[in-house]
C-alpha cells in the first residue's frame, strides 16, 4: 500500500500521480526527487507540447512552469480547467505578470511559486495544497448575475463529487472520506448528478492499470 506524506489529506491505496512540466532540467529533476519522497509516481516533461500529451494520462497533480520554450503554461492551465476532474496544479515562474497570476487563480491553480525558489518553499506549498480544499471564491464570483443560487449550489456539489471520485480513482469509500460524508451519501449523489457512467469509466480505467501491473510482475 502506498503511503501518503505525513499530514496529507490524500490517503489512497495507489500512488498520487504527478506531472512536472519544467524546461530547466536541474529544477525539474529536483522537483521529481522531492515528489518521490511523498510516495508519488512522477512523469516529467520539458515543453508545452510534451506536457499537453502527458495530460492524457490524467495526473492528479501538475507542477507547471509558465515560461516554456514553445508557449505559455497559462494556455495549458486553460486546458486543464476543462478536464474532469481537473488536476491539482502548482504554477512556477520567474517572470509571470500580475495578469497571468490572476488568471491562473481564476482557472483554479492552487499555488503559485516565483523563481528562484527553494525546495522548502515547494514542499510547504505542496503540503498545504494536499491538506486544504480548493478556493472556490474565483469561480463563485464569476457566477454572480449569470446563474441562480440554486444552480450554483448544484454545480459546486456536482463538481466536488466528480473531483473526489477522480482523485480517489473511483473508490467510493475514499471519495466519501474526502467529502466528509457517508458512502451511502456518495452513492446517492452519483445517482442525483448522473455520474454513474463517469464512475464506470474510472473503475474500468484503474482496473485495467491493475491488470497490466500484475502481468508485468509475472
Amino acid at each position: 500500500m502506498a503511503q501518503s506524506h505525513p499530514g496529507s489529506a490524500i490517503n489512497m491505496e495507489k500512488k498520487l500521480r504527478v506531472l512536472v512540466i519544467e524546461d530547466n532540467q536541474v529544477l525539474r529533476r529536483a522537483f521529481a526527487r522531492a515528489l518521490r519522497e511523498w510516495s508519488t509516481e512522477v512523469t516529467e516533461a520539458e515543453s508545452l507540447a510534451e506536457g499537453r500529451k502527458l495530460l492524457e494520462t490524467h495526473p492528479d497533480l501538475v507542477i507547471l512552469d509558465i515560461g516554456l520554450p514553445d508557449g505559455s503554461g497559462v494556455d495549458l492551465a486553460e486546458e486543464m480547467s476543462a478536464m474532469s476532474p481537473m488536476p491539482m496544479c502548482i504554477a512556477v515562474s520567474g517572470e509571470a505578470t500580475a495578469a497571468q497570476a490572476f488568471r491562473l487563480k481564476e482557472l483554479g491553480v492552487l499555488g503559485y511559486l516565483p523563481k528562484p525558489l527553494s525546495l522548502e518553499d515547494f514542499t510547504e506549498t505542496l503540503d498545504k495544497i494536499l491538506q486544504n480544499p480548493a478556493d472556490l471564491e474565483p469561480f463563485l464570483k464569476n457566477t454572480v448575475g449569470k446563474e441562480s443560487f440554486r444552480d450554483v449550489q448544484r454545480s459546486v456539489r456536482r463538481s466536488m463529487v466528480k473531483q473526489a471520485l477522480g482523485l480517489s480513482q473511483g473508490n467510493l469509500t475514499h471519495a466519501a472520506s474526502m467529502l466528509n460524508v457517508s458512502r451511502q451519501a456518495v452513492q446517492q449523489m452519483i445517482r442525483d448528478f448522473n455520474l454513474s457512467d463517469y464512475l464506470d469509466v474510472l473503475q474500468q480505467e484503474y482496473n485495467s492499470e491493475d491488470n497490466q501491473g500484475e502481468e508485468s510482475d509475472e
